[in-house]
């Protein structure tokens, strides 16, 4: 009888790339070579795409390799040729279309003087308005595969966006009080007696995250209440140790029951009731992990004008880059040296534009590519 089975929740088709280089390096390297390659069928010709792509390239090494007071406005502009091009890749605009003045940024922003960077206001205008394409909510939709669910510009705080900003979740936490909504989760098809079911090991103080958002009853175990033959079945399944897990939480779906006869059949129905579950917020992280391991990301529905739904990280990102752009360039008096705006400004710009980077060359290519620099 199985007593553990593993076996990867989600989107898991992704190809994967050691290199020696530098990240920033190589994940251009691969961005650039898209132009020399068949295109996956769907998808426009890449070379027609090139031009953005290239300028996306100039603006990131520029901002790479500056200081981040003006590295903050390049980003910007780096993502939003990044956008164009993969919009364009999809086939949601045509070329020709990007050559004129139809494709509009989708953002504003009128002066304010906020209490604090993460109050700062910024607008989001729906996909087309009249003859014009938005390109930030039109981004959202082809990215996502689902429509934006606002028809009328609607008006948030950066803050409302932030808790999916993951490489600067410390500064976030400890400056603005602002918590994580991405949750980092492994999987496990357990069984004991004749019992059946599925288990994610998740952190303890996110385990409410997920349990909020899914439409499935989920039983959570902390690890500090398991019984042994849990802990052995994860020791065991993923080589870990009690260090490991001692913060983790087993989340729990109903137990289903099974006979000799069809074990591996109930093993397979609870199989495709877990993907069922948690498929739509799932995503593969933007860096290699070790296939032992099989991390993947669960990112909770996000709540706007009192609407929840699905949301990407590196949607959170881009639209940072906006305000930081916004602000750098009207506002500069906003991020006075050695204050938490600056501090939190620069982690973001030394760290978040690699992972988005990540997630671009991962939208971009199928079978999604990630990077090991090793």
């Amino acid at each position: 009888m199985l007593q553990w089975k593993r076996a990867p929740i989600g989107d898991r088709q992704y190809s994967q790339i050691d290199s020696t280089c530098p990240p920033e390096v190589m994940l251009w390297q691969e961005l650039v070579m898209l132009r020399h390659l068949n295109c996956p069928e769907g998808t426009a010709d890449a070379k027609l795409i090139a031009p953005w792509i290239d300028q996306a390239k100039t603006y990131f090494q520029d901002a790479h390799s500056a200081n981040w007071r003006s590295g903050g406005l390049l980003y910007y502009y780096c993502f939003l040729n990044l956008a164009k091009a993969y919009l364009a890749t999809k086939q949601a605009i045509t070329v020709e279309e990007l050559k004129t003045s139809r494709i509009q940024h989708g953002l504003s922003s009128i002066p304010h003087d906020p209490d604090q960077l993460v109050d700062f206001e910024i607008n989001i205008h729906p996909p087309k308005r009249g003859g014009t394409v938005n390109l930030f909510a039109s981004f959202y939709e082809v990215l996502l595969g689902e429509k934006w669910p606002f028809q009328e510009m609607i008006s948030i705080k950066i803050r409302d966006v932030m808790a999916y900003c993951r490489d600067i979740s410390v500064e976030l936490a400890n400056f603005y009080g602002i918590s994580k909504m991405l949750v980092d989760v492994v999987s496990l098809y357990r069984s004991s007696g004749n019992k059946v079911w599925h288990e994610l090991s998740v952190a303890c103080d996110a385990a409410d995250i997920l349990r909020s958002t899914v439409n499935t009853k989920l039983h959570a175990v902390p690890y500090v209440s398991a019984e042994e033959e849990d802990k052995r079945a994860w020791y065991e399944a993923y080589d870990y140790c009690e260090g490991i897990l001692s913060n983790s939480c087993f989340l729990r779906t109903e137990a289903l029951e099974f006979s000799p006869d069809n074990e591996e059949e109930v093993f397979q129905t609870v199989e495709v009731l877990a993907n069922r579950t948690y498929a739509p917020y799932l995503l593969p992280t933007p860096y290699v992990v070790p296939e032992a391991i099989e991390v993947v990301t669960f990112v909770s529905n996000i709540v706007m004008k009192e609407q929840s739904f699905r949301w990407h990280p590196m949607l959170s990102d881009y639209l940072f880059a906006f305000v930081l752009s916004t602000v750098l360039r009207y506002q500069p008096y906003m991020l006075p040296s050695n204050s938490k705006p600056s501090f939190t400004a620069e982690a973001w710009c030394n760290q978040s534009p690699i992972s988005s980077l990540r997630y671009f060359l991962m939208a971009l290519t199928s079978p999604s590519v990630r990077v090991k620099c090793v």
